[in-house]
């Protein structure tokens, strides 16, 4: 049998505490097997990037790969680069954190 491809799933976050877990949380709720995460905050001054951190650490067992970092504000476009160079799904997926 095939092996199903892994789909990267690209999480940018800039001040979003409000829904990151929601967003996370619909990740969550795909029932797709092959998944990996992966998350950047870029330079978030409230509380996004703890609770994702935690969320991610709590539910990584339900993916294929967890990835979480943070970053001083570089804005979207080199934010979704960074997280493009680091995927290693053979497909992509932006999902925004808000």
């Amino acid at each position: 049998m095939r092996k199903r491809p892994l789909i990267s799933v690209l999480v940018p976050c800039y001040n979003h505490e409000t829904f990151v877990i929601d967003s996370l949380e619909s990740i969550k709720q795909d029932p797709y097997q092959r998944i990996e995460i992966l998350f950047l905050d870029d330079g978030s001054s409230d509380h996004s990037y703890d609770l994702a951190a935690d969320w991610l650490e709590t539910n990584k067992a339900h993916f294929e790969n967890v990835s979480y970092a943070r970053q001083e504000n570089q804005g979207i476009c080199k934010t979704f680069n960074t997280l493009v160079r680091s995927s290693s799904g053979d497909f992509v997926f932006i999902l925004a954190s808000d």
